[in-house]
């Protein structure tokens, strides 16, 4: 009783050193060329999240002037294709970098579609401006209650995958039962 007792301990211990942080800030660069957009794939674990997004002077090229941000789900379309529901925009409407804030965001996954002053939604999902002069770097930084992870959210397999990945292990089942082979001992 006491080793299984220990070894609770122990788990609960791991655990709690792999739970992730609350307050969880991360920061992406990116560049926008002339007539593009710029995509941020994320993935956030729910509550209040503020998103701003700046030119970012120190980058190889110039910086990014009069940024525009745009925010939709992550239905699993490619970039430059986008067909998820928009949740928000923020413009520097008064002369400052955009900031995207959300009393509550809902769990999921998300892409920032960012490009100039003017990106139109049609111009965010289709990943092609109407600006031919810019091209600049830019920083965005999340900061949310939740977890943060950048990177596109992973493809979740369709229910005719899993009926075919499953069927296959028992087509190779059935395979492997009926090719046993014999051994006789003498």
């Amino acid at each position: 009783m006491k080793k299984l007792a220990a070894l609770f301990a122990g788990v609960s211990a791991l655990t709690a050193l792999a739970a992730p942080a609350e307050a969880n800030v991360v920061i992406a660069n990116g560049t926008v060329e002339a007539h593009t957009i710029g995509y941020i794939p994320f993935s956030y674990t729910g509550g209040a999240i503020s998103i701003f997004t700046t030119g970012n002077p120190f980058g190889p090229n110039i910086q990014l002037l009069d940024p525009m941000i745009r925010l939709f789900v992550d239905d699993g379309s490619p970039f430059g294709a986008l067909t998820g529901t928009l949740v928000g925009t923020a413009d520097d409407d008064i002369g400052l970098d955009p900031l995207l804030g959300f009393g509550s965001l809902a769990a999921g996954s998300y892409i920032l579609a960012v490009g100039a002053y003017d990106m139109t939604v049609a111009e965010a999902r289709s990943g092609v401006a109407s600006t031919p002069l810019v091209d600049g770097d830019y920083s965005t930084t999340f900061a949310g209650l939740g977890t943060i992870t950048l990177g596109q959210s992973p493809a979740v397999p369709e229910p005719a995958t899993w009926a075919l990945l499953v069927g296959g292990f028992a087509l190779t089942g059935l395979v492997m039962r009926r090719s046993v082979t014999r051994v006789a001992f003498s």
